[in-house]
């Protein structure tokens, strides 16, 4: 199984002690990379099956829909915008980004635009993986748009996580498999697994 690297130690990591309680005689070999990686890998061999944010397939790469995942602003705890418990895109006009993944950014940007053509991300920096821009962002380079799942890092790199008003933005999230693949036993009931604890968020 391929994931996310973030998502892979944690919501991935809660399902998988579930499919380990399940069935403890079966092993699982869970690899972990960038969002962009996902398809590829599953194209590849390396995973029978992906989870990931919604990425252009291919004839060979087929998708099912697994879950919404809420999109936080995250922002340095010394930040101005700290203390609060939510902000608008207005709020953020001046504000300088961290992004972690071009294809992330456009769709964020197309976005926008939908709502407002005015609104824009000034990105300050990029970097490849959403580990590395928490970081930055901890260290005050910016402010970032990350998953909800990550706010299980929010002390370890001393950020916070706020809410996104006008518009709020959701992230489909699906499991990508190769199309001429029978998945194993094993591969498969993971995959069942996957689904009925996504209904659970």
């Amino acid at each position: 199984v391929v994931a996310p690297q973030l998502m892979a130690c944690t919501w991935v990591a809660g399902v998988l002690a579930r499919f380990e309680q399940a069935h403890p005689t079966v092993g699982l070999r869970i690899v972990d990379g960038s969002a962009d990686d996902i398809v590829g890998a599953v194209r590849r061999g390396d995973a029978e099956l992906g989870i990931g944010p919604e990425r252009v397939t291919g004839e060979d790469v087929t998708r099912h829909f697994l879950m919404h995942v809420p999109m936080r602003l995250v922002c340095a705890a010394s930040h101005p915008l700290a203390g609060r418990q939510a902000v608008s895109w207005r709020d953020l006009r001046d504000q300088r980004w961290v992004v972690y993944s071009g294809d992330f950014s456009r769709y964020v940007e197309q976005r926008l635009h939908e709502h407002d053509a005015s609104l824009s991300m000034q990105t300050a920096t990029e970097v490849r993986y959403l580990t590395t821009a928490l970081a930055l962002v901890g260290a005050g380079l910016g402010v970032a748009m990350v998953p909800d799942y990550a706010r299980t890092f929010a002390t370890n790199f001393g950020i916070r996580f706020l809410a996104l008003r006008s518009p709020a933005l959701n992230r489909e999230f699906f499991v990508y498999q190769r199309r001429s693949l029978t998945l194993s036993p094993a591969a498969q009931a993971f995959a069942t697994l996957l689904q009925e604890q996504s209904h659970r968020r």
